[in-house]
């Protein structure tokens, strides 16, 4: 049982960092800044 309750809180934090990267860093002027510098353009192919 405990494992369980460990792999939940893993579970958990990884929703947490997950939510706080897709929302709340875009908003944050000189980090997007330097993701959009830092990534290479993403480019979608026409299957």
């Amino acid at each position: 049982m405990a494992e369980l309750i460990i792999l939940a809180g893993y579970l958990l934090a990884l929703l947490v960092v997950s939510l706080l990267a897709d929302y709340v860093v875009p908003h944050i002027k000189p980090l997007e800044r330097w993701i959009e510098n830092c990534l290479p353009d993403w480019e979608d192919e026409d299957c």
